[in-house]
């Protein structure tokens, strides 16, 4: 390799380096920051591409990238029967975002960049971003437009960062099960002053949950929490636990008065689709039995849905345009059991392969993403899109050290 070609590949790497730890600070962001960056990486590829300074790379078809792509083309399929271009248009650009992702990590390989580190940047990202949003209410607002925001949180706090209570929270969430298992696998050889502070934006991060008051958030972080102890204490049960608490969970949404009494008084929601879930289920289930294998087509999600919710007498569901609230409902509607049957192998994989390591953050992941889409339909905007393969692609490219994994 000649002096040019090296310089090349090092400021290519470097150029890689900068754009994920770009992606890791901007998801918490304004989504239009973290979109730019993938749109600048792509152009920086491009001309790389032209140079042929990335020819030397080793490439590599991984079995999650073979998933997202056939996940893709699935979705881009849908296509061909739609009836509202526009709308599928904008889905299928929304679905090429986790294909961005692949060259990206695939060229991060090389550098000495770990899933630990990006984790700690995304949380800086989330505790920044919540100061502001505490600095801008207190020194910006009236002091009475203030108070009523430190006793109301939820949406009212959330909207001065554009970022929906239910988002910030599954970030909390995350961050929390990260820092115990940091300090469950480095706390011995961590001094006072890291492990103070990893303690200390812990429960930060569960005051900050209980701020937001999000229900779905409230519901997830003591069975999450549940799940977790169980895993660190039985480790091999932690599956026997999960789908007990899966059950409980379930029992509780499927019921309309199931819901803790502390949940539906405290808890907020952006809209009153949590509540009437049982409606929108009940709805969606009517649309998809109208197209249960290939469903209505990317773009055309919202007609069918609506369909369903005509059916059972949903004025209120027509009206307001909900979605399924469930991404394996929303998934069944657009386009049917092939699309849910392509992203349950998806999310199969990823629980297999995070079964396989001994640090548990990938799992607790899984676990969080799995259940926050049994009430929102959280794949249907970019924001659940750029967290979800974001965090994805880094637990399968990037070890969380050079260590040896052992199976739970």
């Amino acid at each position: 390799m000649t002096w040019g070609q090296l310089t090349k590949n090092s400021l290519l790497h470097t150029l890689v380096y900068l754009t994920v730890l770009l992606l890791t600070i901007t998801i918490p962001l304004p989504i239009k920051f973290h979109n730019l960056t993938v749109i600048l990486f792509l152009v920086l590829f491009s001309f790389a591409l032209i140079q042929k300074s990335i020819f030397s790379h080793k490439w590599e078809l991984r079995e999650v990238n073979t998933l997202i792509l056939l996940h893709f083309i699935v979705i881009a399929s849908g296509m061909i029967y739609t009836t509202n271009i526009e709308n599928g248009l904008d889905e299928l650009e929304r679905a090429i975002y986790p294909i961005a992702l692949i060259p990206i990590f695939s060229l991060l390989q090389t550098t000495n960049i770990t899933d630990q580190k990006l984790l700690k940047f995304f949380s800086i990202s989330c505790i920044v971003l919540t100061i502001y949003g505490f600095i801008y209410t207190w020194g910006v607002l009236d002091k009475k437009a203030f108070l009523q925001i430190l006793f109301h949180g939820h949406k009212s706090f959330t909207a001065h960062i554009f970022l929906q209570p239910l988002y910030l929270s599954v970030y909390f969430l995350l961050i929390i099960f990260f820092l115990l298992e940091t300090l469950r696998t480095n706390g011995k050889s961590l001094s006072i002053r890291p492990r103070v502070i990893i303690v200390v934006v812990i429960f930060f991060a569960i005051s900050m949950i209980c701020f937001l008051r999000s229900k779905t958030a409230l519901l997830l972080l003591p069975t999450l929490l549940i799940i977790y102890l169980v895993i660190v204490l039985k480790k091999r049960g932690w599956w026997v636990a999960f789908i007990l608490l899966l059950v409980t969970l379930l029992t509780f949404l499927l019921d309309k008065d199931g819901t803790p009494d502390f949940i539906n008084t405290y808890g907020r929601t952006v809209s009153k689709a949590f509540d009437q879930r049982l409606m929108i289920w009940q709805g969606a289930i009517e649309g998809i039995k109208q197209a249960p294998l290939f469903g209505a087509g990317t773009g055309d999600t919202q007609v069918l849905l609506n369909e369903g919710y005509a059916k059972i007498g949903y004025e209120e569901g027509i009206s307001n345009n909900y979605n399924a609230h469930n991404q394996y409902l929303q998934f069944m509607a657009r386009n049917g059991l092939v699309e849910l049957l392509c992203f349950l192998a998806i999310l199969s994989y990823s629980f297999w392969k995070s079964s396989k390591q001994s640090n548990y953050t990938f799992l607790m992941f899984n676990m969080l993403v799995a259940l926050v889409m049994l009430t929102e339909s959280f794949l249907s905007v970019q924001k659940g899109i750029a967290f979800f393969y974001f965090f994805l692609m880094v637990f399968n490219y990037l070890p969380e050290k050079k260590q040896d994994h052992k199976q739970i």
